[in-house]
């Protein structure tokens, strides 16, 4: 068999020589995976923000999924242009066959939690 491979392609592989000829048959299957890390970005929150967290959720009314924590201080902490990278496995255990993400972002400090951001969907590849 010849061509592109789609979902199960089986091929029989025929060797000939003296003593005669032998098939034998392989299954092939080919399992698709998504593979993105999904970039949230926003405005800095202008009441000095201790940290940010970052919730996910399959539709605007279920964001409701702490994924990513952003604490002053840390590493990848940016006062001006806060940003985390939420890699594909996270976004689909939580979303799972939905074809899009919904983000909403709330900022803390020893004040306490902000109300949340406004709810923020895409669509995925």
């Amino acid at each position: 068999s010849t061509g592109a491979l789609t979902t199960t392609s089986t091929f029989t592989l025929t060797c000939t020589g003296a003593g005669g000829s032998k098939s034998s048959s392989v299954t092939i299957s080919v399992t698709s995976v998504k593979v993105f890390t999904m970039e949230v970005a926003w405005a800095p929150n202008p009441d000095n923000p201790d940290g940010y967290s970052v919730y996910l959720g399959a539709t605007a009314s279920s964001v409701t999924n702490l994924v990513k924590g952003l604490a002053k201080g840390a590493t990848d902490w940016d006062p001006l242009a806060p940003m985390v990278q939420i890699p594909s496995t996270t976004v689909q255990s939580i979303v799972g066959s939905s074809s899009q993400a919904c983000v909403q972002i709330k900022a803390y400090n020893s004040g306490g939690i902000s109300a949340p951001s406004q709810t923020t969907c895409v669509n995925l590849p």
